[in-house]
């Protein structure tokens, strides 16, 4: 990574979207206010927001470094100085698990180095800095291993409330082992107390101890993943889809994407990123000479492995999780489908690749330690070094170029798209405390610009990139930003950054002490602008946005995917099918710009009815002035008319709301996975 990293002041080298979320996350967090639990970040993504947790920011490292921000510079980034700490834990774990096999420094040395330069660790470095803490991985191995006694239940406690306080991929790897742990260590005497009356005794403690443990492991660990904001999610952000798109491939430890020279990489292979597992030239080798010593000496290998039947276990599920339910073999690819109560808890891990990690690194250390067991020590030493050699070459294809890479950037500023009109920005940072993207959205396509803008002149922001979405969250926030715009009644210490598709409702909502410009190509909202002065930062070339899209009479307006209408569905809407766009929940809302001399309006929409509910009733605000209920009773071909008044055509757009009284889950009433709430399905839309 070279040194230059360890500069704190340094941003330079945080390039891609993942380094920035990293530190954009701390940056908020540092300048928050303490919360209760004190991971909350609400600064970052204000209605929209969770914890330091989701930014995959270490916070571990967020909460000492906040408690000491006084003593820091104003810019101060500490992802280099984890990177380090990861080198060296790394290289310590792995020096402690080979003297397991054999307490020769030697061997320690050349067998902890292949640890450190393993290819799935170093593939991390400078992008997810969090998840390049495979340490606490090898230290997880080390006390299966070692199945230590002495103090076990506290070591394992402190071991996973700090992977806890590191990220959550490895929490669940480090679960799991301690799980397979307390089996393996605990599992033959309970078992003899169970089949022998004498060992009743021993039955007792040995279930006593097990309570005494999962009590001192389970209660440190729930409060440490409160205090991190593991809870500020709902629901829907937990059981989001993904199983199965980020999954291993099959040939993953043979695959070395660009991490060799001497192997060729199949580009055209289905090799997702994240299940990226590749052992290197040198670890293939010591591998292929583990297998060679264990068929020769499989009698007194074997059975020393039989004392960690629950290890084993806990591997081959992991592995099985790793691969998924799309099974990549090469460039083929064989789906199996799986429950979807099974599916729903599945999709915690998407990322399932990286659960082939703790697999990964058990190859490794039985392989050295096969070798180190059955081989001379002399030949053992030489066969190490020659694959700690190759290793080395080989992967330095991929590493040596971004370290070299790295190690000219050194900048305090981060490299990422940024506003140019620096006098009207300066006085927007000024006189404004938040800056709210419309519509919310998770990772929108400005969230860089604006998240780094905010972050430096210590504004709060929903221009957000996190790690998992909260889409009961995105409903609410969207519904009160869209409503706030058309209705103008804004946040006054806000300014708006409009999006092209929701610049009909902002138009349609202006007061006359806000004012809508456009400024290095984004749609900016003001509001009060009069008094903060801004009106002198603005030049003569900031365009003042219209509403340009306004249908012909009786010319039929459709609702399908691609159609420029569809930026008129406010909220409350699914995404647009090839027809029109379902409702989705218990309201939605639409607005419509009004042609002149339109007299009415004519909706053409779908009803969800079944045998059993054979009517929608919908109730219709127009203007937020209730129309009555109207009851739909056929799947398609419903019509809603409305008369307009003087009043809608004169302020040529009208707002339509849409309350539903019985919304039906597809999921409920037949084996569809649809698990949308329907009402009705809006097909088109004709002014006469």
């Amino acid at each position: 990574m070279g040194p230059k990293t360890l500069d704190p002041q340094n941003l330079a080298w945080l390039i891609g979207v993942d380094p920035i979320q990293h530190y954009i996350g701390w940056a908020f967090f540092r300048e928050g206010a303490w919360t209760s639990p004190v991971g909350m970040n609400p600064n970052y993504g204000l209605d929209l927001s969770s914890s330091i947790a989701f930014t995959d920011s270490i916070p571990l490292l967020a909460f000492i470094f906040k408690s000491i921000s006084f003593l820091l510079p104003e810019t101060f980034q500490y992802l280099g100085i984890w990177t380090l700490i990861c080198f060296i834990f790394q290289s310590y774990a792995g020096f402690l698990l080979v003297g397991l096999v054999r307490k020769d420094y030697v061997f320690q040395v050349l067998g902890s180095t292949f640890f450190v330069i393993a290819p799935p660790m170093l593939w991390r470095m400078g992008y997810h800095t969090a998840l390049a803490s495979h340490f606490v991985v090898l230290v997880a191995i080390y006390l299966c291993v070692s199945k230590q006694s002495k103090h076990r239940e506290l070591l394992w406690a402190a071991l996973i409330a700090l992977t806890a306080l590191i990220h959550f991929y490895l929490l669940v790897m480090v679960l799991a082992l301690w799980t397979s742990s307390l089996f393996d260590f605990y599992g033959e005497r309970v078992c003899r107390g169970v089949v022998n009356s004498s060992s009743q005794q021993r039955f007792i403690k040995s279930c006593w101890a097990i309570f005494i443990e999962v009590i001192l492991v389970v209660l440190p660990l729930l409060f440490v993943i409160w205090q991190c904001g593991y809870f500020s999610i709902g629901h829907s952000a937990i059981s989001s889809s993904g199983f199965g798109l980020h999954r291993m491939n099959l040939l993953s430890l043979f695959h070395p994407g660009d991490w060799s020279y001497l192997i060729p990489s199949n580009h055209v292979m289905n090799y997702p990123g994240e299940g990226f597992n590749y052992l290197g030239l040198g670890g293939i080798l010591i591998f292929l000479f583990a297998l060679i010593q264990i068929s020769k000496n499989s009698e007194t290998i074997l059975p020393s492995i039989k004392k960690y039947k629950f290890l084993i276990l806990t591997l081959f599920v992991l592995f099985l999780i790793a691969l998924s339910n799309n099974v990549g073999v090469g460039g083929k690819n064989y789906h199996f489908d799986i429950p979807n109560s099974v599916l729903n808890g599945l999709n915690i891990i998407r990322s399932s690749g990286r659960m082939f990690w703790p697999i990964y690194y058990v190859i490794i250390f039985c392989a050295l330690a096969v070798l180190m067991y059955t081989l001379p020590r002399k030949l053992c030493i030489l066969i190490l070094s020659i694959g700690l050699i190759l290793q080395i070459i080989d992967t330095s294809h991929a590493w040596l170029p971004r370290r070299a890479n790295l190690a000219r950037i050194e900048s305090q500023k981060i490299y990422s798209p940024t506003v140019q009109d620096d006098v009207f920005w300066d006085c927007v940072a000024k006189n404004y405390k938040k800056i709210i993207i419309a519509p919310p959205r998770y990772s929108s396509k400005d969230w860089v610009a604006f998240s780094v803008f905010a972050a430096e002149n210590k504004m709060s922001t929903n221009a957000v990139y996190l790690a998992r979405t909260d889409q009961d969250k995105l409903v609410k926030s969207t519904r009160k930003v869209m409503d706030s715009l058309y209705d103008g009644e804004y946040e006054m210490d806000s300014v708006y950054i409009i999006e092209n598709q929701a610049l009909p409702v902002a138009l349609s909502g202006i007061v006359p002490n806000a004012k809508l410009i456009n400024v290095d190509g984004y749609n900016v909202l003001l509001p009060n602008w009069p008094r903060y002065g801004c009106k002198n930062a603005l030049s003569q070339n900031n365009e003042v946005p219209k509403i340009r899209d306004f249908p012909d009479l009786e010319t039929k307006i459709v609702f399908q995917a691609d159609s420029i209408w569809t930026q008129f569905l406010i909220w409350g809407w699914s995404d647009p099918e090839s027809w029109g766009a379902w409702s989705d929940g218990n309201d939605s809302r639409m607005i419509l710009t009004i042609p002149s001399n339109a007299i009415s309006l004519e909706l053409t929409f779908r009803a969800m009815v079944t045998a059993k509910h054979k009517l929608q009733p919908v109730e219709v605000f127009v203007d937020n002035k209730s129309e009555g209920v109207h009851y739909f009773d056929k799947t398609e071909g419903n019509l809603f008319v409305l008369k307009l008044s003087d009043s809608q055509r004169k302020k040529q757009t009208i707002s339509l709301h849409f309350k539903y009284q019985k919304p039906i889950k597809p999921s409920t009433i037949s084996q569809s996975e649809d698990r949308r709430s329907l009402a009705i399905g809006l097909e088109s839309a004709v002014f006469k």
